[in-house]
């Protein structure tokens, strides 16, 4: 059998040798290089009749060393020669590692994503030839290939697309119209992740009895755009382990996120810069050392009953209500669908073939231009995936956030609560130092206060008093924000409640009491 491996000879300039080896390497198709690493694909595909069939899927991962060596005497034939002649060699420690370590590898395909399903392109065209596509970065590994899109469809195609879309979710009580729109969002969303650029809102199903079929919706959006039911992650208060997730995600390429049964508040400056990025870099996992600018091209997803979002989370979110008037709603029966994963499982491909066509063909039309209201940082979403639903006619999805925001924003309402509890505490307007705010705060004579700013801070000490570091953070965070015609102002080291000018601003013109009209409450024996 002819040898078609490169050769190269190990000799002292080991530069050369590893610049020799990789250069071997640059056919290799299995190869990538990702987050300033050697990656490789890896496939899950339990048997056909096993129970966590549903669990097929490609993950990405650096390349571990030992599977590198194998690809080196895959690629190159590795040589000595001396008086005795030429004699073969393994591929040494130092050369392995060597070329892992090497940073930079330019000519090894970059790899962006794996896809299982076809995919909209920035250029309009559909990802449907499987392999890796040099113009966008990614690979796409079908599970199989029943699924093809049409290349021109009309408007009439895209309406009876959604209208097949919309009746597979007839089952769900949606609150409003645009809710349901905000499920057809939810769907099309992953088949166009990669053609714009810009990160892609928050999709919160949330209801107001438990029940409901949240998750099973969630799952329904999983099926039909990779095949499988939606990958879920616990809901963590900690900032720290919302990173952590985060990370997780973008360093496997994970498409889809789902935050499961939130219960509390939902929001964090992790998810928060999540959300309006569309690249992440943190320490890496179990490592002090930064991973590299990685991709994150995910779409997140949340569950719960009456989810809460905090701060600035309500403004990166679309909302996906479901209302029942039913004490059980899980004892329901009257389905139109009665196995429905079973039901989309079967027909994913005609599903996911009615999401592209939709995309597809409000790009054939020239993507005309609609009115719609701006939505600040997802400007790009809103022109590849809400501005076809408006194209057909379809309620404008971005309604449901105005609902959503005015009850959402627990911050808001807790910072009234807080400003009030201050006014109480300065009650002569003289301003007081973060110190003196937390003894006043446990001074044992204003309970009911302390909790109020222990609920705020969220970091407490052993007697439920906030600490003092986050104490101080907290106050910095919110300086100057306006709140019922009010702010927190900080002259020098001390920090004043003051009234804002009719305009809305602080400042000389605004009043300095620190009234608030509130009766102070009984201080605690």
């Amino acid at each position: 059998m002819l040898d078609t491996r490169v050769t190269v000879e190990l000799r002292s300039e080991e530069n050369e040798v590893v610049d020799e080896v990789i250069a071997a390497l640059e056919g290799e198709p299995s190869l990538f290089r990702r987050d300033g690493r050697l990656v490789r694909i890896k496939t899950e595909d339990p048997p056909a009749g096993s129970i966590a069939r549903s669990s097929w899927g490609t993950t990405i991962e650096p390349i571990p060393n030992a599977s590198l060596r194998e690809l080196i005497t895959k690629q190159v034939r590795l040589i000595t020669e001396n008086e005795k002649g030429v004699m073969d060699r393994h591929p040494p420690d130092w050369l392995v590692s060597a070329v892992a370590a090497r940073g930079a590898w330019p000519k090894i395909r970059y790899l962006v994503g794996v896809v299982n399903e076809p995919v909209l392109l920035s250029s309009g065209a559909v990802l449907q030839k499987p392999g890796y596509d040099e113009t966008s970065g990614l690979l796409y590994v079908p599970r199989d290939e029943r699924l093809a899109v049409p290349e021109y469809p009309s408007l009439e195609d895209a309406r009876y697309a959604a209208e097949g879309l919309l009746e597979l979710a007839c089952d769900f009580p949606f609150a409003q119209p645009e809710h349901s729109a905000g499920f057809l969002a939810a769907v099309l969303t992953p088949f166009a992740r990669f053609s714009f650029i810009g990160p892609a809102p928050l999709f919160v199903i949330d209801a107001n009895t438990p029940g409901t079929g949240k998750s099973l919706l969630a799952d329904v959006i999983g099926v039909i755009s990779s095949g499988k039911r939606m990958p879920r992650t616990a809901h963590v208060r900690s900032d720290e382990e919302v990173r952590k997730q985060i990370t997780s995600v973008a360093l496997s390429g994970q498409r889809l996120c789902l935050i499961d049964n939130v219960e509390g508040l939902l929001g964090s400056p992790a998810l928060d810069a999540a959300l309006t990025s569309t690249t992440w870099q943190d320490r890496r996992l179990g490592q002090s050392q930064m991973t590299g600018e990685l991709a994150l091209l995910a779409t997140f997803f949340a569950t719960g009953n009456n989810v809460v979002l905090n701060g600035d989370t309500h403004r990166r979110t679309l909302h996906i209500r479901l209302e029942t008037k039913r004490e059980r709603p899980e004892e329901r029966h009257d389905f139109a669908h009665r196995e429905l994963l079973r039901h989309v499982e079967n027909h994913r491909y005609a599903y996911a073939r009615d999401a592209l066509t939709i995309l597809r063909a409000y790009h054939c039309a020239g993507q005309p231009a609609l009115e719609m209201t701006p939505w600040g940082s997802y400007e790009e979403w809103s022109r590849r995936v809400r501005a076809p639903l408006l194209w057909l006619g379809l309620p404008d999805p971005y309604l449901t956030r105005v609902g959503a925001s005015s009850a959402a924003d627990h911050e808001a309402e807790l910072l009234r609560k807080v400003f009030a509890a201050f006014a109480i505490l300065d009650a002569n307007g003289t301003g007081m130092e973060t110190a003196e705010l937390l003894r006043r705060l446990k001074s044992g004579r204003y309970e009911e206060l302390r909790l109020t700013f222990a609920e705020w801070v969220g970091r407490t000490e052993y007697d439920g008093s906030p600490v003092i570091r986050s104490l101080a953070m907290k106050l910095s965070h919110v300086r100057d924000r306006i709140i019922g015609g009010r702010a927190l102002e900080r002259r020098g080291d001390r920090w004043f409640l003051v009234d804002t000018a009719a305009e809305g601003t602080t400042g000389s013109t605004g009043s300095r009491s620190g009234r608030s009209g509130s009766p102070e409450p009984r201080p605690a024996d």
